[in-house]
């Protein structure tokens, strides 16, 4: 019997441990852990099966490292040396990425486990430092995901369409909602709007907003400003804490929700878009693509808000007759927190 140990399971990608019970598939081979492969109901490899194709085990993680960034135009595998076609993503063969990565690159994490995957249509390059590298499950043109054909997908997403496709087919698979998105991580709200997820964009703009008010009124009442000296400022200093705590938390939801919340808005809006769409593929993805993409404009935009309110709560301090005591409050309290 093979020994699965250190391979991975398709649906949940959790390395295979002595002792765990795993099923195979009786077409493919591919393995399983029992209560993913009955959750899952069937073989994520079923469209593929066939006398041509088997399920081989993942080469080791350092045949995945070579010396360019792009794929060989030949259409000859990096890893086995097969002849795939020329706009091949993943190998007919051995499933190994068609492309080439810098040697190092994603230092400090497993290397990829590739599963048998197939030939993929040319997807637009992704934006610099990204790569394919970290992503696990393959997606054709034609797969469904959300019910919508992974093509149209990728036109109306632009920019680093393949690891999003792959993220949204993982959550798929799983039922998950969630997966760390950095970008929205760091920048919350402002990611929202450069992805044109206008509802969530809304949302947590707001509420970003609201949290920021007890620190402003702090300030404020701290400055003798006449519109907050009655305020108690213990009080004011408590619900600012409390604000930077929510705070913190929403944008770790932004983090967690981010590429939940995408996929949501960009399902919707496809679905809109395509029933208004004559049935040519070139002409829906054309459409698509117009539509979808980063919005840039939005993002200067919503810079721009948030330039403008901070000007204003500067000169509403400013304003104020005390501000040096102000100052002197916050050179305090960056002593102590230094």
């Amino acid at each position: 019997m093979y020994d699965y140990t250190g391979q991975k399971c398709a649906v949940c990608q959790k390395e295979f441990q002595k002792g765990d019970d795993i099923v195979v598939c009786p077409e493919c081979g591919a393995p399983y852990h029992r209560e993913c492969y009955e959750k899952a109901g069937h073989c994520l490899f079923e469209d593929r099966h066939g006398p041509e194709f088997e399920w081989k085990p993942a080469p080791p993680p350092e045949e995945h490292h070579f010396h360019h960034p792009h794929r060989d135009p030949t259409g000859i595998c990096p890893a086995c040396g097969a002849q795939n076609p020329p706009e091949t993503l993943f190998c007919r063969s051995c499933g190994a990425p068609m492309h080439e990565t810098e040697p190092g690159q994603g230092a400090g994490s497993p290397g990829p486990r590739y599963q048998a995957a197939g030939p993929a249509r040319p997807q637009p390059e992704p934006e610099q430092g990204a790569t394919y590298a970290q992503v696990e499950f393959p997606v054709k043109p034609d797969e469904k995901l959300d019910g919508i054909e992974a093509r149209y997908w990728a036109a109306y997403v632009g920019n680093n369409a393949p690891i999003y496709l792959l993220n949204f087919k993982r959550m798929e698979v799983s039922g998950q909602k969630t997966g760390m998105s950095i970008s929205a991580l760091l920048f919350g709200p402002l990611y929202f709007f450069y992805r044109r997820v206008w509802g969530a964009a809304v949302a947590f703009g707001a509420l970003s907003l609201v949290l920021s008010l007890p620190s402003l009124l702090l300030m404020l009442q701290i400055a003798g400003h006449p519109l907050c000296v009655w305020m108690d400022p213990n009080l004011l200093q408590m619900l600012s804490n409390v604000a930077a705590g929510l705070r913190a938390a929403m944008m770790l939801a932004c983090g967690l929700f981010g590429t939940y919340f995408y996929r949501r808005e960009a399902g919707r809006r496809i679905r809109r878009l395509l029933d208004g769409c004559p049935p040519q593929t070139d002409v829906r993805e054309q459409t698509l693509a117009a539509a979808g993409g980063p919005s840039v404009v939005a993002l200067i935009l919503a810079v721009g808000a948030v330039l403008a309110l901070a000007m204003g709560e500067f000169f509403l301090l400013m304003s104020s007759p005390s501000v040096g005591t102000l100052f002197s409050w916050l050179g305090i309290s960056t002593g102590t927190l230094l």
